[in-house]
């Protein structure tokens, strides 16, 4: 009797051992290659941007700053735009254009904001070619910036500069 149960003991204790082998092998191991992932993408650099600058029609002291040429057409999300008057940065942080509408407004002298809106012609979410940053109720003589930056790590794309 002791033989039968020290053997069931022995061939348990193996049948475990080799659970327990085949069960790091299957984790430390690499499988079989899998499919190549996808190619290197121009989506993780900045694409080449062209920006034109108008006086807004029917409107003073308004200019629109709009996309003229774009590398490829990425979602909005990976750029960020800043203001800037003079030299100083009036946007804190850069604000990304997620969406057509207002994305600053500053306080002037007299309650009289200067507004900078975005518009994307396309409404597809992507800065495309058409699309338009516009500032409004900008003061005369003043000299002003709009910088389009990466969103990933803040670095300029382009710019455009004006007088108000």
């Amino acid at each position: 009797m002791a033989d039968r149960v020290f053997a069931s003991l022995v061939v348990s204790n193996v049948a475990l051992a080799v659970a327990l082998v085949s069960l790091v092998v299957a984790v430390i191991l690499p499988g079989p290659p899998g499919p190549e992932g996808p190619p290197a993408s121009s989506e993780t650099y900045p694409p080449s941007v062209s920006l034109g600058d108008a006086l807004c029609s029917g409107a003073s002291n308004c200019h629109r700053i709009s996309v003229t040429s774009i590398g490829s057409e990425l979602p909005l999300w990976r750029y960020s735009v800043a203001f800037y008057l003079r030299e100083t940065q009036m946007t804190f942080p850069p604000v990304i254009p997620v969406e057509s509408g207002n994305l600053w407004i500053s306080i002037w002298s007299g309650n009289e904001g200067i507004n900078l809106n975005f518009t994307d012609s396309g409404n597809d979410g992507k800065l495309t070619v058409g699309d338009s940053f516009t500032l409004d109720h900008l003061h005369s003589g003043y000299p002003y910036a709009i910088r389009l930056l990466w969103a990933e790590n803040g670095a300029q794309i382009q710019h455009a500069t004006f007088f108000g």
